[in-house]
């Protein structure tokens, strides 16, 4: 998701949110980490799924932007 959101961002904030992601997502599918029990099949399948999610809550954020003008107000 924090992949996602770079690809909005300016080149500083897209690199921030990329490296963050990835300090993150690294210790989880090491070998030691939680992820990483997991078979490569079953992670490939855990990556494509948070890649979907990722899209539909940026178009759900999106259409909640263009609704209230508000980037990152909290709901009335």
């Amino acid at each position: 998701m924090l992949e996602r959101m770079a690809a909005t961002r300016t080149v500083t904030q897209d690199e921030a949110l990329r490296a963050l992601a990835e300090r993150l997502r690294i210790p989880l599918f090491a070998p030691s980490g939680v992820l990483g029990e997991l078979s490569p099949m079953q992670q490939n399948q855990l990556k494509a799924q948070a890649a979907t999610l990722a899209e539909v809550f940026q178009r759900s954020s999106s259409k909640f932007y263009e609704f209230t003008g508000c980037e990152f107000c909290m709901w009335p």
